[in-house]
């Protein structure tokens, strides 16, 4: 291994900064009908919210220090469903599907700055596909500027796919690009993942269904011929890859765990790996590898490797965030789930007579862990600078695990890891800042319990370049947290 920067830093904090300010909104009860919600953002007059339910859908606005100003009603008709809220500084957009007989509208309507519906129904798209299947399928994604949409779905026929249909809008919903990937690859291997680049590009990846290592990039720009760049990983892959592209240096950047096998033991990961794709000219960056050793082994886990060859089996790719610089941080996270069964005798009765028997009512509860976080730094070059542990542990009982793992605010010349370090009402908002030398220092935000809150930290909305809006759910109401950074 070579000599590296390795930091681990505990979940414990004896001094904090309070270098940030925050505010809170009054809680919104849901119910039955109007059961979901998530933070759209904020536009030059509000800070917006969505709440909806299988019949109701609301649009809740608040003033700059969380003050509700009012909320309307999202009225659809019964054949329409809608897919997106577009939130744009003066304007935004309601997509969504209608029905018809033999095919499917893709539509939208606009709003304008205060949220008021302003136009007619423009089409966007005709689809002849089912409309259930176009209602569980169709996707959107914005580019990282939000000046791009894409929406995007697998068109099938007669069982099978037979495409892969791509449309590209611009902020006014004028159509920029569209793309029918339909190829023998595209049919028989698995969808990975879809990226719309800030200048309207788009990026769509698949996966060879027989293979862990054998993709196809396909790389498409505004006004060009659609590129496609097969993509041989030389190792077997552990669980998933990460895609994230660079905008600034038009490059895919690509993150993995190496497969080891050993014999009948369970699979698991050995080393990291990354590499960059240029989209321009296909060519890909050296790739850089990491094994993993009994050193960081005992930094991560405390504990000493009973094993030769170190692995990993938990952990999951989170996020790689591009730096100014060309180089990049990748954040990986422990997950785990595990079922308890308890099993409780009783005393029943015997029907016909005669004396009782003892019978057993077995419980299970499920577990759900959050725990440690790796944080890889890479420079432009694909030399791995350091390697930053963040050791922490969440575990909830029976909730998908809601209201662990963290977010990451971006501030340019720096980021914000924010998360709770427990999942209970008694739990604390704690804040790891890294610097641009990937220096780390620790931070407290604020009391869970004393501010009535329970934030929902994996749907957080980072509404500027110090701002984050953070859902709470708690005693099934809805509320707003805003945090500003100094």
């Amino acid at each position: 291994m070579k000599k590296l920067n390795i930091t681990i830093l505990l979940c414990l904090f004896s001094s904090f900064f309070y270098a940030q300010e925050y505010d809170f909104s009054k809680a919104t009860k849901l119910n039955s009908k109007v059961s979901r919600f998530k933070i759209l953002g904020r536009n030059v007059n509000y800070i917006v919210a969505q709440r909806w339910g299988t019949k109701a859908n609301y649009l809740d606005l608040y003033n700059a220090k969380l003050k509700k100003v009012s909320s309307k009603e999202i009225i659809l008709a019964k054949d329409e469903n809608l897919k997106k809220v577009w939130l744009q500084p003066k304007q935004g957009w309601l997509i969504f599907t209608k029905a018809n007989k033999d095919f499917t509208l893709v539509q939208a309507r606009k709003l304008d700055a205060k949220l008021n519906l302003k136009s007619k129904p423009l089409t966007l798209d005709s689809l002849m596909e089912r409309k259930d299947l176009v209602q569980a399928n169709l996707r959107t994604k914005y580019s990282f500027n939000e000046k791009f949409v894409a929406t995007y779905l697998p068109i099938f026929s007669r069982g099978e796919m037979d495409k892969f249909s791509i449309r590209i809008y611009d902020h006014d919903l004028n159509e920029t690009q569209s793309i029918d990937l339909k190829n023998k690859f595209i049919k028989d291997g698995s969808y990975v993942n879809l990226l719309v680049l800030n200048d309207g590009g788009v990026v769509v990846v698949f996966k060879d269904k027989t293979s862990t290592n054998n993709f196809k990039v396909y790389y498409k720009a505004i006004g060009k011929d659609l590129k496609i760049i097969p993509l041989n990983v030389e190792n077997e892959i552990f669980k998933k890859l990460k895609i994230e592209v660079n905008n600034k240096t038009k490059e895919l950047i690509f993150a993995g765990f190496n497969l080891h096998r050993e014999g009948k033991r369970t699979n698991a990961a050995d080393a990291f790996f990354s590499f960059k794709l240029n989209l321009e000219t296909g060519q890909r960056a050296k790739k850089v590898t990491e094994i993993f050793t009994k050193e960081f082994y005992t930094l991560l886990t405390g504990k000493v490797s009973k094993n030769e060859k170190v692995s990993l089996q938990t952990f999951y790719f989170k996020r790689i965030i591009p730096k100014q610089n060309g180089g990049y941080l990748v954040f990986a996270e422990s997950f785990y789930e595990n079922v308890e069964t308890k099993s409780v005798p009783y005393r029943s009765s015997n029907v016909g007579g005669g004396s009782s028997v003892f019978e057993e009512n077995t419980y299970k509860t499920q577990y759900f862990n959050y725990n440690d976080i790796i944080v890889y730094s890479l420079s432009e070059n694909m030399a791995l600078e350091s390697v930053n542990i963040i050791n922490k542990r969440q575990q909830s009982i029976d909730d998908k695990g809601g209201y662990s793992s963290f977010f990451i605010t971006n501030q340019q010349d720096k980021l914000n890891i924010l998360f709770l370090d427990e999942i209970s009402t008694n739990s604390s908002l704690k804040n790891y800042e890294i610097d641009a030398s990937s220096e780390i220092t620790k931070d407290y935000v604020f009391n869970v319990s004393q501010n009535n809150v329970m934030p929902v930290m994996k749907m957080s909305v980072q509404t500027g370049p110090n701002e984050i809006l953070i859902p709470s759910f708690l005693n099934n109401s809805f509320s707003i947290i805003k945090v500003v950074f100094d």
